[in-house]
Formats: C-alpha cells, sequence, structure tokens
C-alpha cells in the first residue's frame, strides 16, 4: 500500500516526492517513507547535488519533529524480506 504526495522547495522551485508505504510480509509489517528529488520547475540554474542533499535532509528532519514516533533506520526491504 502506498501514498505518496510531492513537496516544492518555493525558494529554488525544486520538487521531491515524498511516498509512505506500507508492507506486508512473513516477516511482518514494514513501514517506510522515501523522499526523491524529481526535478525543477524553473530549468534556469543548475542543480547542485549538496543543494538536494541538504533539501532531503531538512525535510527528513521536519518529519522526524512533526511525527516522534517516526525512527531512522538502515533497513531496506531486501533486508526486511531476507533477499541477498
Amino acid at each position: 500500500m502506498r501514498k505518496a504526495f510531492w513537496v516544492e522547495n518555493q525558494q529554488t522551485s525544486k520538487f521531491y516526492h515524498i511516498s509512505l508505504d506500507c508492507c506486508l510480509g512473513l516477516p511482518g509489517t514494514l513501514y517506510e517513507i522515501e523522499i526523491e528529488y524529481t526535478g525543477r520547475y524553473i530549468n534556469s540554474e543548475t542543480t547542485r547535488e549538496e543543494e538536494i542533499i541538504e533539501d532531503i535532509a531538512r525535510l527528513t528532519r521536519t518529519l522526524i519533529e512533526k511525527f516522534p514516533k517516526l525512527k531512522p533506520s538502515q533497513l531496506t526491504k531486501q533486508d526486511w524480506l531476507g533477499i541477498i
């Protein structure tokens, strides 16, 4: 199951896709949030990777602050499923 939405950094016109996944499987239930850069509305400037990393970090911090039950994790879907 997935819910998704897009967020715009209005200062830079950069867009980010945030997806909320609920995965059901033999190990149990895995809830996952992914934040991905999707591009710019205005393509007048070169996008620097550092700016994207900073934006994603800021979005992550904001989500964790607003929803304290969220816990950062390095667990991947493959690890969760036991796929090597």
